[in-house]
């Protein structure tokens, strides 16, 4: 009796089948239209949220070096084998700006705060917290004005792109905008702020050196040292004037930033938003059909 009840029980239990592909390939098989249409779904629904993500464009500037700053010894002090002293002392020319620190110069967060403040580009970066009408930060949390530190953030992160190309030397400079005419605008800006900021640095640093070889040109009686000194003078007041007449004095545009057309975006992405969302609506459809699939067989 109890033999016939255990048969009878079992009679109604069906263990849950082992799913191998073949298995696997026939069940997708057998609910294909389903899948079809969830995945058709989810790549409208993707296509469908990419129109509610903000517009961004990109462009860029091509910059090459120049050879403004780059000043040799004068001959009279390569001669005389007093160029490594007149260099120890700070008052021999820089030998040339290097590339590697016009770029730390540019990523710097000093420079960028000087040139987002100079620009006024926090309510670029931060438009939904700008009041257009009023011309003023909107109230509340979310809307206070934000830090200067917080704004080099911002711009560094989403916005700012440096390339080196270490074969040719040139330097790409790529900034990415949600408004294309201020994105060519400041491109362009970020390379005339920087050659501004090198050329002051280097008018300032022959200044100083100018006043220290006057003071030694008093004191010095020696004429091989007089003729030296007179040299390197003759050569400050050279780079002195080469910054203040040329724009262009570390970097020079070799392609400037110009303003993309409307349909010259970067993102975002129509073609990889309808993708992902066939792929994630494809995923759903068959973890669906694995968990029906899985309750059935209990």
């Amino acid at each position: 009796m109890a033999k016939n009840m255990d048969m009878d029980s079992g009679a109604d239990y069906s263990p849950m089948p082992e799913l191998s592909l073949r298995g696997l390939f026939i069940i997708f098989l057998r609910h294909w239209k389903g899948l079809f249409v969830i995945g058709f779904a989810g790549a409208v629904l993707g296509v469908a949220a990419s129109f509610l993500v903000e517009k961004t464009y990109t462009v860029s500037v091509l910059v090459a070096m120049t050879e403004g700053d780059k000043m040799k010894l004068p001959s009279a002090i390569s001669s005389s084998g007093l160029g490594g002293l007149a260099a120890m002392a700070g008052l021999a020319p820089p030998a040339g700006e290097d590339r590697s620190e016009a770029l730390a110069i540019l990523q710097s967060d000093s420079f960028l705060g000087r040139f987002i403040d100079s620009r006024q580009l926090k309510p670029a970066l931060y438009p939904s917290r700008w009041d257009t009408s009023r011309l003023d930060w909107k109230g509340g949390h979310f809307g206070s004005k934000p830090t200067l530190r917080a704004s080099i953030r911002e711009f560094r992160k989403n916005s700012l792109v440096v390339d080196e190309d270490p074969k040719s030397g040139l330097i790409r400079i790529m900034l990415t905008w949600s408004d294309p005419s201020v994105a060519a605008d400041v491109c362009n800006a970020l390379v005339e702020d920087l050659n501004d900021t090198m050329r002051l640095r280097r008018i300032r640093d022959a200044e100083t050196r100018v006043s220290a070889l006057q003071e030694q040109l008093g004191v010095t009686i020696t004429t091989e040292v007089r003729s030296a000194l007179f040299s390197l003078l003759q050569q400050d007041l050279k780079l002195m004037t080469l910054a203040k007449t040329r724009k262009d004095f570390a970097l020079m545009i070799l392609d400037p930033a110009q303003t993309p057309d409307e349909y010259d975006r970067a993102g975002p992405q129509r073609f990889l938003w309808l993708f992902m969302g066939g792929f994630l609506g494809g995923a759903i459809g068959i973890l669906s059909i694995l968990i029906r699939q899985f309750l059935r067989a209990r």
